[in-house]
């Protein structure tokens, strides 16, 4: 398993050559058997960077996410919702903060 952030997410479906030769490797080995997890949350990110011009997909981002999705290894995951959820403490700092109180 891998989770991939927004950034490695966009350069691996795009085949931009930003994305580490170390990185690729990791993300096909996982392609072969393995699951690639992205957050729910690059979806967001993914959306808000179009909306603001500062990123240019080949299709609209819903038709892109779909296409995503669609990767056989790909799973989107809520992060972090059910330990948020449990930690009641850390879901208000995460609110007031909008940081990432919690580990992993």
């Amino acid at each position: 398993m891998i989770v991939l952030d927004t950034h490695a997410l966009v350069w691996w479906v795009t085949g931009d050559a930003t994305l580490s030769k170390k990185a690729m490797k990791a993300i096909e080995r996982e392609q072969s058997g393995g699951v690639i997890i992205v957050s729910a949350i690059s979806a967001w990110e993914i959306s808000m960077l179009v909306a603001h011009g500062r990123l240019v997909l080949s299709m609209d981002v819903g038709s892109w996410l779909a296409t995503v999705a669609e990767i056989e290894s790909v799973r989107f995951f809520r992060w972090m919702s059910k330990l948020l959820l449990s930690q009641s403490n850390c879901l208000e700092s995460f609110i007031k903060t909008q940081q990432i109180c919690c580990p992993l």
